[in-house]
């Protein structure tokens, strides 16, 4: 009887390829929120960090992009120097340049972002964080019996 091998072929390998990163780093500048021509937000960051190897001293950058909703919270909560985390996949853009020249860029298309490090006093400060609960005394009495609560 012949056994069936469970090792993939090569053409189902190129399918399952991961593209997926991780960075945490500080952001280089203030994040700037901008449009497309359609009106979609987007914003493009560049996180650094630094890495250590003996006496030798790293300094590394990636260029970042993220879109919508995502855009919209980097821009609203982080700031120059604030550390994040980011996860997302690898792309690449091509582009011509006006004199012909030919060239590549790769950066990180953000999916998720979250955040680290120290909280910054004023940072994120938004209408739904400035919201103050009013003294017990203001509140409404709420006359429920034990039998009726959920748990």
């Amino acid at each position: 009887m012949r056994r069936k091998s469970t090792s993939p072929r090569s053409s189902d390998r190129r399918e399952s390829v991961v593209n997926h990163l991780i960075l945490q780093g500080r952001l280089v500048r203030d994040p700037e929120l901008r449009e497309t021509e359609n009106g979609k937000a987007y914003t493009t960051i560049t996180i650094g960090w630094n890495e250590k190897r003996g006496d030798q001293e790293n300094r590394l950058f990636v260029r970042c992009i993220a879109w919508g909703k995502t855009a919209e919270m980097i821009c609203n909560y982080f700031v120059r120097g604030q550390e994040i985390i980011v996860s997302g996949k690898l792309l690449s853009n091509k582009w011509e340049d006006s004199e012909g020249g030919k060239h590549e860029d790769i950066q990180l298309y953000i999916k998720q972002v979250d955040f680290c490090g120290p909280k910054r006093e004023g940072a994120g400060q938004t209408k739904a964080s400035s919201f103050t609960v009013p003294p017990a005394g203001e509140l409404p009495d709420i006359d429920i019996g034990d039998d009726e609560l959920p748990f």
